[in-house]
């Protein structure tokens, strides 16, 4: 038996061809066929054009991501199989030709072209893992004004014409934008994002759909083309490569997709034909999209810190190429007066008598040494100028790179979402940084079967308020979880005492240094005893019951500080009935300044609020508290860090 499957895979080998890779008839090798021979086999690649993942460059080469990717693939092959294959490139014109041939391909055959994966084609195709992120954005030209929000966008886009490539997502996202807002919107269909992004810049009166990579390297280009803030859209499966159904060349795929080299080969590889800017930014998206789930409003701000830096480097760059024509037009001044010189010394030289040609000469070489001098002080202000810019990005790359570690220290401390979450399934935590580090956190944990819930606002925000929390944190694993204090009154005494200690621990002259400290509330939950035990520094507690809004203040004394030498926080044990909704709060929502006339939100209105959404499912009273706020700040800065944090019970 084994010497008859030896022949078969012998005769198969023989039957197989060698191929130039122009012949259009060249068939590929199966997985299994070229595995068990070991010899060298053909894996065809169809290919549609769609810059950076895959496209011909200048020179009439084929390049992009997706080439690197298989020719990485390759040489995977030939390091953990021993398996040389070659690679024959088919290029098709269209998605519906392409999806055709990758269809009817047979065993030896994949596709490429920044393939979106998706579940209903997956009983007619195979696919990849995923090695990139989708995410998605609505383009415009830069002379369409920026929408609002729906209605805004319905009057503007609602007689243009949308640009989208056939058989894509962009195609499903359109078809989802007509069935809701744009009934009576007109499709051209074009073959990739460039013709996409020349349709758009050529005309003020289309838009599309298009990859935030492609959109933010056109950007960078100087492509005259702008972002719709509305309707972004985030595939979570992302993109890769599609393959036949009956092949078994996703086997290796998966192999090579999984080992632990492959994501800094795609670093590299979308740094080569991203840069290294847009490449670290979709890096830095795709780990926050797999963590946790950030909101569109989340995205809309990432992208748009992006865009503005984008477009920063973009005028720096201008400016310098604006003084480099400086120089060059100081130059051509300078040839066009020396020819001028030559033809009016030959014209003087017949009328005037050499003593006046000596003076007009002299002259002319005392302006040529002068424009020749500023010249030479304009490119050393220029080196001078580059060598600053580069060490102030350098610097700035140092202090931003420190900035986001520390916040992912901070991330770390707080307690795990999806533990509180399990603990306490109807609740929700609304928390806004004004800065990458926040001066707020929450704390969780159980004792049996009780639950403790905190809020801590620490004196400041940013950086120092970022050191606080730290020791916020531990102070309270320490109290709580070493040394077992399960009193909401004790634990603030216990914090007010570590504070104190830490923060004074040395002294001038008998004299305290810091003032800084917290304001904290704790709530114990009991919910054999339906009961709540509560105490607070500086902050309150709200309780609805049936649309009822009780405000229960703590105590008035702060965490840390010496503005009092003596303290106490009262512990108040407040019973509560199913459905009953609590808030713990900082002061950061209502201190807000918006509103037509400038004013801070108040704690009133924010009360009143609450009691108007409470009745809805928590994480419906998140996004409406985001909204909410976001539209009395309107375009005035965030004042303080914002935390909310909402528990029915």
């Amino acid at each position: 038996m084994k010497k008859f499957i030896l022949l078969f895979w012998s005769l198969l080998a023989l039957s197989i061809p060698t191929y130039a890779q122009e012949d259009e008839y060249v068939r590929g090798n199966g997985w299994e066929a070229v595995r068990f021979m070991k010899t060298e086999g053909v894996l065809i690649v169809y290919y549609y054009e769609n810059k950076p993942f895959i496209y011909t460059n200048e020179d009439d080469q084929l390049v992009g991501v997706e080439y690197d990717l298989l020719v990485q693939f390759k040489n995977y092959l030939k390091q953990k199989h021993n398996v040389q294959i070659k690679l024959v490139w088919k290029r098709a014109e269209t998605t519906d030709a392409f999806y055709e041939a990758v269809g009817r391909g047979d065993r030896g055959s994949i596709g490429v072209g920044a393939v979106t994966i998706t579940d209903d084609k997956k009983h007619h195709f195979k696919y990849s893992p995923p090695y990139m992120s989708d995410m998605s954005v609505i383009v415009s030209n830069e002379q369409v004004k920026n929408c609002a929000g729906m209605e805004d966008f319905r009057a503007v886009f609602g007689k243009m014409e949308a640009i989208s490539i056939q058989h894509s997502f962009y195609d499903t996202y359109l078809a989802q934008l007509q069935k809701i807002i744009l009934p009576n919107m007109k499709t051209r269909y074009v073959r990739n994002n460039d013709e996409i992004i020349a349709a758009i810049v050529n005309s003020s009166n289309t838009f599309g759909y298009m990859q935030l990579p492609s959109y933010l390297l056109a950007l960078k280009n100087g492509d005259k083309i702008k972002r719709q803030k509305l309707f972004v859209q985030s595939n979570e499966t992302g993109y890769g490569f599609v393959l036949p159904a009956k092949t078994a060349w996703d086997e290796p795929l998966k192999e090579f997709f999984n080992n632990i080299h492959f994501k800094d080969s795609v670093n590299l590889i979308t740094k080569k034909y991203l840069g290294a800017d847009i490449s670290e930014f979709v890096t830095e998206l795709e780990s926050a999209q797999t963590g946790e789930t950030r909101s569109s409003e989340g995205n809309d701000i990432v992208i748009l810190e992006k865009e503005n830096a984008i477009k920063q480097l973009r005028l720096k760059d201008q400016e310098i190429a604006n003084q480099k024509d400086k120089l060059i037009l100081i130059g051509g001044i300078f040839a066009v007066l020396t020819v001028a010189s030559i033809f009016f010394w030959r014209f003087m030289s017949k009328r005037k008598a050499n003593l006046v040609l000596a003076k007009i000469n002299s002259q002319l070489v005392d302006k040529n040494e002068e424009i020749i001098r500023q010249a030479e002080v304009l490119a050393v202000q220029q080196k001078e100028n580059d060598l600053q810019r580069a060490k102030l990005e350098k610097l700035y790359e140092s202090v931003t790179d420190s900035i986001r570690y520390a916040r992912r220290i901070q991330e770390a401390i707080l307690p795990n979402k999806n533990i509180l979450f399990g603990a306490l399934p109807n609740s929700f935590i609304y928390f806004n940084p004004k800065d990458e580090l926040s001066g707020d956190f929450y704390w969780f944990t159980t004792h049996d079967h009780l639950k403790i819930i905190a809020s801590i606002d620490c004196t400041g925000h940013g950086v120092p308020g970022a050191f606080m929390t730290v020791m916020a944190s531990t102070l309270l694993n320490n109290i709580v979880l070493e040394k077992k204090i399960i009193n909401t009154r004790d634990v603030l005494l216990a914090m007010d005492k570590g504070v104190q200690e830490n923060m004074n621990s040395q002294q001038i002259d008998g004299k305290r240094k810091m003032h800084d400290g917290m304001d904290m509330a704790i709530c114990i939950i009991d919910e054999s005893k339906k009961q709540l035990a509560f105490s607070a520094a500086n902050q309150s507690l709200c309780k609805i019951h049936e649309g009822v809004v009780e405000h229960i203040k703590g105590s008035s004394f702060p965490i840390g500080g010496f503005q009092f030498e003596q303290k106490d926080y009262k512990e108040l044990l407040i019973p509560y009935t199913e459905g009953d909704m609590f808030y713990l709060y900082s002061d950061g929502y209502q201190d807000q300044f918006g509103g037509s006339e400038g004013r801070k939100y108040m704690s009133k209105r924010f009360r009143e609020f609450l009691g108007k959404i409470s009745h809805l499912e928590p994480s419906v009273q998140e996004t409406i508290l985001r909204r909410e706020i976001q539209s009395w700040r309107g375009t005035r800065p965030q004042t303080d860090d914002q935390m909310v944090i909402g528990f029915r019970l």
